[in-house]
């Protein structure tokens, strides 16, 4: 331990006696301050260069975080959803046109305008589009035609329909691939 000795100011309200204040550094002090001035820079830097700093308490959040951090990283996968699915009852011709339509009843979800569409027949795909020319029901254009409603389907760029016909609506979504995590691999090997 040193000890440095730095005389008080002396005011001009003062008695006139010089008090000396005894400073006492430790070495150990002066290596709180010189870590404390290497840990504020680093913040320093860090900010500046846009670094994310955190603390965990416990070593199983440090690992989720950097899962989560390369998880994000990766390209989500596509996924095919199935909307709903009719079947065709009855084909309608529009003699004005030479076009054909499906007269339908949906079978399970809902068709809407929104998604791709594709043809079943006897188990096989005979048609992919990409969308609907036309969803009546009745005479009026619709948006949605859900489970049990009748409806009239012109799938684009498709005129060929048969009774007993599938028409399958379906949809690709972005699922977020995941980094397995190694604490799960080993725990998953136990079992």
């Amino acid at each position: 331990m040193s000890c440095v000795l730095m005389p008080a100011p002396v005011s001009p309200t003062s008695t006139g006696v010089c008090v000396c204040v005894c400073v006492c550094v430790c070495c150990v002090a002066a290596r709180w301050l010189l870590l404390l001035l290497c840990v504020v820079s680093l913040l320093v830097l860090a900010a500046e260069r846009k670094v994310d700093i955190r603390s965990y308490d416990v070593i199983y959040r440090l690992l989720e975080d950097v899962e989560d951090i390369l998880s994000s990283e990766l390209a989500p996968t596509m996924q095919e959803g199935v909307v709903g699915t009719a079947e065709v009852r009855q084909v309608f011709e529009r003699s004005s046109r030479g076009e054909a339509f499906a007269g339908c009843v949906v079978t399970n979800g809902e068709l809407n305008r929104n998604v791709s569409y594709r043809l079943l027949r006897n188990g096989r795909v005979v048609a992919d589009v990409p969308g609907l020319d036309s969803l009546k029901h009745f005479q009026d254009d619709v948006r949605a035609a859900k489970k049990g409603m009748e409806c009239g389907v012109a799938l684009k760029g498709w005129n060929d329909y048969q009774q007993g016909d599938k028409i399958e609506a379906y949809e690709m979504k972005k699922v977020p691939r995941r980094i397995q995590s190694a604490i799960d691999t080993k725990s998953s090997k136990r079992k």
